[in-house]
């Protein structure tokens, strides 16, 4: 069902991650410890530019406003049967 399948995701989200660290932590022998920081430091500043420029459009698309025409097919009340 969707449950085994979420978790699935989660598990999978989880070992991708962790194969990113590895190679990301790979680079702690060939740079200096201030390159190093600074480069994890970079990864998380891109990542709030990201999450404060894809708010608006996401947030749109994920949390339609409830007055909206669209209806979705696996919805209960949906009229596409």
């Amino acid at each position: 069902g969707i449950k085994a399948t979420m978790m699935g995701v989660v598990f999978l989200t989880l070992f991708l991650s962790n194969i990113l660290i590895g190679w990301i932590g790979g680079f702690y022998e060939h740079m200096t410890p201030a390159q190093f920081w600074a480069m994890h430091a970079g990864i998380a500043a891109t990542g709030g530019v990201l999450a404060l420029v894809l708010n608006k459009p996401l947030g749109r698309k994920l949390f339609p406003h409830p007055d909206a025409t669209a209806t979705f097919s696996g919805h209960p009340n949906s009229e596409h049967r």
